[in-house]
Parts: structure tokens; sequence; C-alpha cells
């Protein structure tokens, strides 16, 4: 496990990592869902034969991972770390909190 842990550490801190686009990032993800669809069938007969499930609950599982893959590269070029201002008039960031405890109460 902690090997593991290592080998995606150094992976995600690595130039080629850090430096890729949220845009190449989602096309990373795309090429992988399309690869799990195009080998679903072989991935199924694999996944079946390691965790011992039947081939009906194995094959949808499967195709869940292609799907997956596909919303997590949809969302990959838009978390930015923005957020969207409170139109809120009654607190504003910098205000006491126990203020806001108050309202709500």
């Amino acid at each position: 496990m902690n090997a593991a842990v290592e080998v995606v550490s150094r992976a995600l801190y690595s130039p080629q990592c850090s430096f890729t686009t949220a845009i190449a990032r989602g096309k990373l993800f795309f090429q992988r869902a399309n690869l799990v669809e195009s080998n679903a069938a072989k991935l199924t007969e694999l996944e079946t034969r390691d965790i011992g499930k039947i081939i009906r609950e194995t094959s949808p599982q499967i195709a869940d991972v292609a799907e997956f893959y596909r919303y997590y590269a949809g969302l990959a070029d838009k978390i930015e770390g923005n957020h969207l201002p409170s139109i809120n008039p009654i607190w504003r960031p910098g205000d006491d909190e126990n203020r806001l405890g108050l309202l709500l109460q």
C-alpha cells in the first residue's frame, strides 16, 4: 500500500502531471473511458475471475467505469477554485462568525 501511495504521489507532483492543462486531463479521461468501453468484455472476464462475481453483475459495473471516466472528463476543466460571490447582505467574509450563528437561531 505504501509503495502505491508513493508512486501516485510522485506522479501527481511530477512536471508532466502538474503542468498538464485541465483540458488535456479531460481528454485523457475520455481516452480511458473509450479504452474501458472497447475492452469491456475482457475487463469483465478479468474482474469476474478476480473477485468471483457472476458476469451478469460485473458487466454493468465495467460499463459504469467508462461512464465515471466520462463524467470526470467533463468535470476536469470546470473546477478552477473560484466561487460565486454571495448575494446575502447579512453576512460577508470577515464578519464575526457569532453574528451568523445568532441569525440562524
